[in-house]
Formats: structure tokens, sequence, C-alpha cells
């Protein structure tokens, strides 16, 4: 009623919410006025830039910003904001991960190789990962004491579980990693940095109500065969210096020399998942093989964009550049494929695939040798 309407607009005030009263009134459910609190914060940017303005109900670990850096998996779209924020670099971990192909049983694969232990790397950089399994009931009291502490923390959830996921509540089970970075004690919510889609490389500061991420960390304890862990990034008080730019960039060079052998057996085995395509007809490929092709085609594309943090010159760049178009078109063209099977489009499919065999020899001879 309106009287209740006044009282949450007078509270919500009381915490820097400036929500006008018509506006509560137009988005009178709970669901669209949380909706429209959102709205709000969003707009204003008060978390992501000017954490002294946040209203009083609000804790946060600091100014914690995405990176929309898409590496490896989710956890690391968690992990390098954290990383930044505590003063830490992550091209290193880029430099030591190494890919390479292999095709068997008509499936292509993009294996990684990380050279050194990652925990290590960030240890030398004065950075250290605190794994905790916590159980459903402590999660919330780990949450809080950590942001209290200005230490953030990465939590595992099934996106399955949450009511504020469209896309994915009860419809598709997930193991998903979420960077909690704050809490917001009176509308029961954390600060968070993720995606807004399952399948979004964008990621964004978000509000999620603390009940969404509690029973997606429960969801994915339910359904895991391993103890089910938190993680808590800390730095000790003496930061290292950064590794440089020149430094990831050569040491990328010296850790993919120490696997030539993979990444040149790598191309060979590119070459004979060419060969293979060209021996399929459209229909066998689409309905056998071409979502394997998608997999691999994102795998590469997120590992070469990644790539472009640390290269060292513009030679570099420009074949790491155009290696990128090249399967970005090698995507739509499989895109096409989905809708619109023709010979055309397949014809189109194994040209782009020769030329991107092309540009991965090139890249090996060219870098590495």
């Amino acid at each position: 009623n309106s009287i209740k309407l006044v009282e949450l607009c007078f509270k919500l005030k009381s915490i820097g919410i400036d929500l006008s009263l018509r506006k509560l009134k137009q988005h009178c459910s709970p669901k669209e006025v949380y909706q429209n609190i959102n709205k709000t914060l969003e707009r204003s940017n008060i978390i992501s830039k000017n954490t002294k303005s946040l209203p009083k109900s609000t804790f946060v670990v600091g100014a914690i910003k995405p990176t929309n850096l898409f590496f490896k998996n989710c956890f690391y779209s968690s992990l390098f904001p954290a990383l930044k924020f505590l003063g830490g670099d992550f091209k290193p971990l880029i430099a030591n991960t190494i890919y390479y192909f292999t095709f068997s049983k008509g499936k292509l694969e993009f294996i990684p190789i990380d050279v050194k232990s990652e925990s290590v790397l960030l240890e030398e950089q004065g950075i250290t990962i605190v794994k905790s399994h916590q159980s459903y009931n402590s999660l919330n009291d780990f949450i809080v004491s950590r942001v209290l502490n200005k230490v953030p923390v990465i939590i595992p959830v099934d996106p399955y579980y949450e009511c504020n996921r469209r896309d994915t509540y009860n419809k598709v089970h997930a193991h998903h990693f979420v960077l909690v970075f704050g809490y917001d004690s009176i509308l029961n919510d954390y600060i968070v940095i993720d995606q807004g889609h399952i399948d979004s490389l964008n990621y964004e500061v978000r509000r999620i109500p603390m009940n969404d991420i509690l029973n997606g960390y429960k969801g994915v304890v339910l359904h895991s065969d391993n103890v089910v862990k938190a993680f808590e990034l800390k730095k000790e008080n003496n930061i290292r210096d950064l590794i440089t730019f020149e430094e990831s960039g050569k040491k990328y060079l010296e850790n993919s020399k120490q696997y030539i052998d993979q990444l040149t057996e790598g191309i060979f085995e590119l070459k004979n998942y060419l060969d293979f395509v060209i021996t399929l007809n459209k229909d066998a490929f689409r309905n056998d093989y071409q979502q394997n092709c998608v997999d691999i085609t994102n795998k590469v594309i997120h590992y070469r964009k990644a790539l472009l943090e640390i290269v060292l010159n513009q030679r570099q760049f420009q074949l790491i550049k155009n290696s990128i178009i090249s399967w970005e078109r090698l995507r739509i063209i499989l895109l096409r494929i989905s809708y619109e099977n023709t010979s055309q489009n397949f014809n189109k499919l194994k040209k782009y695939l020769s030329k991107v065999v092309e540009l991965e020899k090139k890249i090996i001879d060219e870098i590495l040798l």
C-alpha cells in the first residue's frame, strides 16, 4: 500500500538510493522494485568508480573492475580483476600457457600446457590464493568477513539454482565462478563481477541476491564428486615489482620453444583435421562434427586475443591479429551452416580452414623458430 511505499522510499533514501515515490508506484512488485534499484545504482556507477559515495549499508573490498579478457574459462574472468586490484598482473599467466592442437577419431582438440604452477607465478608477485571448503550455512559469514577485511573471494556456483538468471534457472547446470567483492546488509545482495548470460563474454559489476549465490554454491556441492572450495586472494605487504610487457613477451617465447615439438606436431594434426573435413559431405559435417569445430574455434579466438596482451613487436601483433580475423571468419561460416547448410557454405568452410592452417604454421615459423 501507499504507506509502505513511502516508508520504503525513505528507507532507500537513508542508505543513499534516491528512488522517487512515483517510480516505486510504477514498479510496485518486489522484483520490479529490485530491478529499478539495480538500474539506479548502475546509472550512478557508484561501485566501480567511487567507493566513497556508497550507501551506508553497502560494504566493498574496493573499486574492482572487470577486465573483459576471456582466458581459459570463467574462473579467470574472476581472477584477473581481483589480481589487478591487488596490484598484481595477469600477463605472466598468459605467457605461462601454451596451447597445441591434437586430432583423433574425428575430434579436434586445443590443449593447454601450464609451464609453471600458477600459484607459484602469483606468489612471485606477492599474492596467494587460499582455498577452503565452506558449508552452505557458513558461506555467507565467510564472504562477509572477507569483504570487511578487504579480501576478494571467488565462489563456485551452479547458475541452475540462481533465480535471477532467466537463461539458466531450472534449465541448465554449469560449473561457474563469480567474483564477490561486496555486499549490502539491507538489500541482502552481493556485489559481484559476473556475466549477464551464460554465453556472454561481457562481464560487469552486478548486484545478485545473496540467496542466489548461496543456492548456486549449494548446487555445485550437491553435484560435485570433489570437495568444493571457495577462493580468497591475499597480498603481501611488500608487493613485488610487476613483470614488464617485454618480459612477458620474452617469457612466452621461451616457454613456447620448450614445447616446440608439440606445437609443430599440432600443426600437422590441424592439417590432418582439414584433410578429414574435406572427405566429409556437408550433412555429415553439420550433424556430427560442426559443434566440435565451433568449440575449438572459440577457444583459439579467446587464446589469440589474450596473446595480444604480450606480443613483442608489430610483426608478431599483425600475425596474431590476422589469425584472429581468419578464425572469426571461420566462425561466421560455421554459423551460416547452422541456418543454411549449402554446398557453397561448406566449400567456404574448407577454404577458411585451409587458411587458418597456413596462418597457424606461419606463427610457428616466424615467431617461434
